[in-house]
């Protein structure tokens, strides 16, 4: 297992009333920052998941694997859109986007 960043919308869980991000399908604990109040919203959720989920997760339309930490690859633009206000910069990798975002916010700091 693995710890993954996901960006996703989410679904509401009619049984229990809550949006849930779409991607908690494809892997074990997460932790959303920001969970989504309607289908319609994104939020970053990072979760952990192997390998085989990963790749799974990357044919669902309603969310977007991120890059891994390590890797400088920037991340997508529409991922940036939504944290402009925040400080977020086109050609971000994940390391500095969220280095930037727990300027505002700690719980972008934390981890599972």
């Amino acid at each position: 297992m693995q710890s993954r960043w996901f960006f996703s919308q989410a679904y509401l869980d009619e049984d229990a009333g809550v949006y849930v991000p779409v991607c908690a399908a494809y892997g074990g604990s997460y932790m959303s920052i920001g969970t989504p109040q309607n289908t319609e919203d994104w939020a970053l959720v990072q979760m952990t998941c192997d390998p085989h989920q990963v790749e799974a997760a990357k044919q669902d339309n309603r969310l977007l694997v991120l890059p891994p930490l390590w890797d400088g690859t920037p991340v997508d633009t529409k991922v940036i859109e939504k944290y402009t206000s925040m400080g977020a910069t086109t050609g971000m990798s994940l390391a500095q986007l969220l280095a930037t975002l727990v300027e505002t916010d700690p719980i972008f700091g934390q981890s599972i």
